[in-house]
């Protein structure tokens, strides 16, 4: 109502006197607060017509064009005011601030660091120039100004807040959790700085602390969507599926228009054997930013592809473009032509595959296709239930052997850690360490399928006469592929290296944490996707122990029957 009566009066001036720019502005203002873009819009090309230098003017002109979608006209009205004065900080904040929210990065860095560079600066400035920093992974710099200005303003909560997210990406977890805390004592009701300080003990694998904080957000009545996808994320790491569920309904209830919170619902529907319902949920991953480039055109039906041209382009990581290749060879006829794009490390493994005509690089010419599409959208052609999933062997083959010469009773193949990140993924992980249990069994020798070995794993592993390092033969995944044929077995955690064993129909032993990835369903022992695999499971979060005790017993077994 304040801005209300502000706009009466202001209207009322003008009528009065028409020739001051400064009410004209004034006006302008009180519009924008009541969310009247357009006589905003008018107001102020009112008071520039007056005042040709009204450099707040053209500010507030650009913003209300940004409001009212038209982005263009609102960075020629930035521009102009930095024609007439390209010292204007405000001006060089408000058009870094506009290609920042178009995900302009490089354009927006230009802008902010000019206007960095005059001082004083302002709080928002500061952040939001930082903010940007750590979207371009720039975080020494980002580190530097916020540090610069928390000398500046120490009683700033956001620089506090934003100090605490470049602690966590380096992994600093217990010092993010303090720099949380300061931004809370200094604002307690920072919503953000509560979710991330909850979140970063989630990934120091203390769910009570996070859950606690959580729980206290949602008694305290805050309405925010992410608190119900928190609390989703942290009943999957309990295995808890129903409850889990319930809180990713719960946060699409809130918010339907975000990507993350659909695929998170979709992973549980595919642990559950629900593929029908979560292949339209997992749809909404074409809404992310790794997707929005990509110019789909999927077929309506699958006889459409007959006697056309196909590209076929990799999603998400090698693991699943290895378990989800099986679906090409399903599509492919002698009349139409596969063409694969994928990432150099699998150039050679794929091309060796009979059902696909050519593999290219990541940035394919789409123009000459009849189809593009992601490889894991063929699927739901074929699969709407856990019983469709047929049993697949040596889809993956490997063509050229290494012919490993030892002569030994049995060969097991071992790999213990896949990519790091992101982070919370190292749940998947073991240890080397933790395979000692397994190298006193006798009769076998163990092959070190793992490429990148720290100088500490080769140190340990030379301390054992029955277990080889393979990695100098490793520079693809065709190597790893002619490797993984000359063994009898192969143990490995939730890794490419895994998908690959289970893809070329090797007897694979699947070393899985407590919560583990959709695609190994929630209790089996055994995998629908993989049939020569089977699957040793956690009974405790982040503890290996019961998985090599079982495992050593079965490996036993296994020397003894040979």
């Amino acid at each position: 109502k304040m801005f209300e009566k502000a706009a009466e009066n202001f209207e009322t001036l003008t009528e009065l006197i028409d020739d001051d720019e400064t009410i004209h502005y004034n006006l302008a203002v009180s519009y924008q607060k009541l969310g009247q873009f357009n006589k905003a819009v008018d107001s102020c090309n009112k008071a520039i017509e007056l005042n040709k230098d009204y450099t707040e003017a053209y500010n507030t002109l650009a913003i209300n064009y940004f409001q009212l979608g038209q982005t263009e006209k609102a960075v020629e009205t930035l521009e102009e005011a930095l024609n007439k004065n390209s010292f204007d900080q405000n001006s060089l904040f408000n058009l870094a601030n506009i290609y920042h929210r178009n995900n302009n990065l490089k354009q927006a860095k230009k802008y902010y660091e000019t206007a960095y560079t005059i001082k004083p600066c302002t709080p928002e400035l500061i952040y939001n120039y930082s903010l940007l920093l750590l979207e371009d992974d720039d975080f020494e710099k980002a580190q530097t100004i916020v540090e610069n200005g928390l000398t500046e303003f120490p009683q700033e909560a956001t620089f506090y807040f934003l100090y605490g997210n470049i602690e966590k990406h380096k992994e600093n977890f217990d010092s993010a959790i303090e720099r949380y805390l300061d931004a809370i004592k200094l604002e307690p009701e920072f919503i953000d700085a509560y979710l991330n300080l909850a979140n970063t003990s989630f990934l120091l694998h203390n769910f009570s602390d996070a859950e606690k904080i959580y729980l206290m957000l949602k008694n305290e009545n805050v309405e925010d969507e992410r608190i119900d996808h928190s609390l989703g994320v942290l009943a999957l790491e309990k295995n808890e599926y129903t409850t889990a569920e319930k809180h990713f309904r719960e946060a699409i209830l809130k918010n339907n228009e975000n990507a993350d919170f659909h695929i998170g619902l979709a992973e549980i529907l595919f642990a559950k054997g629900d593929f029908k319902n979560g292949w339209n949920e997992f749809n909404w991953r074409f809404l992310k930013n790794e997707f929005t480039n990509q110019k789909n055109k999927l077929p309506n039906k699958l006889s459409d592809l007959n006697d056309k041209k196909i590209l076929i382009y990799e999603e998400q990581g090698i693991g699943d473009t290895i378990q989800f290749i099986r679906f090409v060879e399903e599509i492919k006829t002698p009349n139409n032509n596969v063409t694969l794009s994928v990432r150099n490390e699998l150039h050679d493994l794929i091309a060796d595959l009979n059902f696909v005509d050519e593999v290219v690089g990541n940035f394919a010419d789409i123009s000459k296709y009849d189809y593009v599409f992601s490889l894991m959208s063929i699927a739901p052609f074929f699969i709407q239930s856990a019983s469709d999933i047929k049993p697949v062997e040596n889809y993956i083959d490997a063509k050229v052997r290494k012919n490993l010469k030892d002569k030994v009773h049995t060969k097991v193949g071992i790999c213990w850690r896949g990519n790091r990140y992101p982070v919370h993924n190292r749940k998947r992980h073991s240890e080397i360490y933790n395979f000692d249990k397994l190298f006193s069994v006798a009769n076998i020798q163990f092959y070190c399928l793992q490429k990148d070995i720290t100088k500490e794993e080769k140190k340990f592993i030379s301390i054992f006469n029955n277990v080889k390092d393979l990695s100098p033969k490793i520079n693809s995944f065709k190597d790893t592929a002619e490797l993984l044929y000359e063994m009898d077995l192969i143990i490995s955690v939730d890794t490419a290296v895994l998908h690959l064993a289970g893809a070329m129909g090797k007897d694979t032993w699947a070393l899985l944490p407590f919560s583990s990835d959709w695609r190994w369903q929630i209790e089996s022992d055994s995998s629908p996707w993989y049939p020569t695999m089977k699957l040793f499971r956690q009974s405790k979060a982040f503890e290996w122990g019961n998985v090599f005790y079982n495992v050593k017993k079965e490996l036993e077994q296994v020397v003894k029957l040979k």
